[in-house]
């Protein structure tokens, strides 16, 4: 399904897909939509995308304030004129277009991925929300702590940290909610 393009890490699937479906394929391969974060690597995308004689394909751009799906960080956008114009809420590159543009993620076009070289990692997010029931203080950094450590044993390939609350606590004490008779 994916076609190779030399060493530089990019593989294009001209098979049509939504974006989503286009982001889970490249992770399943261990790779991720491509993205373009500075000018070479946009330069690289034009080439592969001209190459390969398509029009356009997905990128893993999506509006979420304009991200890279691997999270990366970069403020390189490469915008075709008048865009992004509200079209939608992920990404198609057209050099033809000069430039990205934002469509709607249910379009099947072809898509990029990219798989970084052996030093680099693609970095997934989760967000997972955890309730304890218990009469030890939670926000003290040794019960915390000791925690975070039993998770981490049982997840060990995966970094896991807290998040902390702009209060500067990881736990909220939910108040009990009071039942009152209906009669």
């Amino acid at each position: 399904m994916f076609t190779d393009i030399g060493s530089s890490g990019f593989y294009v699937v001209f098979q049509g897909t939504s974006w989503i479906y286009a982001q889970q394929d490249c992770r399943m391969n261990n790779k991720d939509l491509a993205s373009a974060r500075s000018q070479m690597e946009n330069l690289v995308l034009q080439q592969i995308i001209n190459g390969a004689a398509l029009s356009s394909v997905w990128i893993g751009l999506f509006r979420d304030d304009w991200k890279w799906s691997d999270q990366s960080n970069s403020s390189f956008r490469y915008w075709a004129t008048g865009q992004p114009n509200n079209d939608g809420a992920c990404t198609l590159y057209s050099p033809s277009l000069t430039g990205f543009m934002d469509r709607g993620c249910t379009y099947s076009i072809p898509f990029i991925c990219y798989e970084g070289s052996a030093n680099q990692e693609t970095k997934h997010t989760r967000t997972v929300k955890v309730e304890f029931k218990s009469s030890l203080n939670l926000n003290d950094f040794n019960v915390s702590d000791a925690i975070l450590q039993q998770i981490q044993s049982k997840y060990q390939n995966a970094k896991v940290r807290w998040r902390v609350q702009p209060d500067g606590k990881i736990f909220h004490k939910e108040e009990e909610k009071e039942i009152k008779d209906a009669c």
